[in-house]
């Protein structure tokens, strides 16, 4: 038997576990599947945490600007 090549029942259930397609529609499915993925986990997630960060400073400078401005205000 020559080597190099697959034989005829290992490349079917290699196409069988890639869901059956091959070449360029087994490409378009995965990049199909990762953009997907990208919208509705990876981008909304850094979206939470930049929103996060954002609230975090803000709310540090606002701390911040009170105990300065409670610290000029009082007279000792």
């Amino acid at each position: 038997m020559a080597r190099g090549l697959p034989s005829g029942k290992f490349r079917e259930r290699v196409v069988k576990v890639f869901g059956g397609l091959m070449g360029v529609q087994n490409l378009a499915a995965w990049g199909v599947a990762g953009v997907v993925a990208y919208y509705l986990w990876i981008k909304p997630e850094r979206d939470l945490k930049e929103e996060q960060e954002v609230r975090y400073n803000s709310t540090t400078i606002i701390s911040k600007q009170r105990i300065d401005s409670m610290h000029s205000s009082q007279v000792f």
